[in-house]
């Protein structure tokens, strides 16, 4: 047990000692789940007057305590210039509710960024949102940051929060994208409807949506479809340029030109305009044949 992890109990030994028995008799099977990081230090001040801040994001697999994908900066007067890029964690130290970025290679003359996030159940695959309570940074004297002493112990006025990005259910597309492989005709416009609904049922406009949803169209292997349906395609002149949906007030829409397709078998898919504010799953999908 290293000391970072006494100076954990130290601050609420009450709190601690339970929360340590439960993590021994529960066993979760989790699947990496991306959670982002956006602290903030008010008595930290960078030079332009600013807060300092700690932000970024990491996948976590709580089935296996592993962390991957590390991204995360800290920067403000209280950090060096190598806390600006920490991309991977000190394991023996981090857990569900504790997180110990460093950066990459030696940590001799380096310093960890250490987040203690609120005591529940920490983070699981469920996700969700959670408060950092204690930030924390140790001046590391060797390489692997065995031998460290404390440098900032901050527990109070802390602002922040851990969590994992919005998940939405697409309903499925609207008429004609729902008749399976829509057959049609070039020089077209196929139109794409559908909505995005949280968990709760309610919907997702593009003021809840700082990122609208995309369309990702492949080819696939094979070329039958159903009965022609050209004419409940639009106009070509109809067409949406580039990639992204619009909101038309009820309804997310792209209309997708087949200009310029090549004969043959497609599939279109409405996926996130950006997987660090939400994710879709299920999501919409719609074949389509061009002939």
């Amino acid at each position: 047990m290293r000391l970072k992890n006494t100076i954990k109990r130290i601050h609420n030994m009450s709190l601690t000692i339970p929360i340590m028995l439960l993590l021994a008799s529960v066993t979760v099977n989790a699947a990496p789940v991306t959670w982002n990081v956006d602290v903030t230090l008010p008595d930290v001040t960078q030079p332009d007057g600013s807060d300092g801040t700690i932000t970024g994001s990491y996948d976590y697999d709580a089935s296996t305590n592993t962390f991957t994908n590390v991204n995360v900066s800290a920067v403000g007067e209280a950090f060096p210039p190598s806390s600006g890029s920490l991309e991977r964690v000190l394991i023996l130290d981090s857990d569900k509710r504790h997180v110990d970025f460093v950066p990459v290679g030696d940590l001799t003359g380096s310093q960890d960024v250490y987040l203690w996030l609120d005591y529940g159940d920490g983070m699981t695959e469920a996700g969700g949102t959670i408060n950092v309570i204690i930030v924390q940074t140790f001046d590391c004297h060797d390489a692997n940051c065995v031998d460290y002493d404390i440098l900032l112990d901050y527990d109070t006025a802390v602002t922040g929060t851990v969590s994992t990005a919005d998940t939405y259910s697409c309903d499925g597309f609207d008429s004609p994208m729902n008749n399976g492989a829509v057959t049609v005709k070039k020089n077209r416009a196929l139109p794409f409807k559908a909505r995005l609904i949280d968990g709760d049922g309610q919907h997702a406009d593009d003021v809840r949506l700082s990122a609208s949803p995309v369309i990702q169209v492949i080819f696939m292997p094979g070329s039958a479809g159903e009965a022609d349906h050209t004419t409940l395609a639009l106009p070509a002149g109809a067409g949406t340029d580039g990639n992204i949906f619009e909101f038309m007030g009820s309804h997310w829409q792209f209309n997708l030109k087949t200009k310029g397709l090549s004969e043959g078998r497609y599939e279109a898919t409405m996926v996130s305009g950006d997987s660090g504010e939400y994710v879709i799953d299920e999501t919409c999908k719609a074949e389509f044949v061009i002939r």
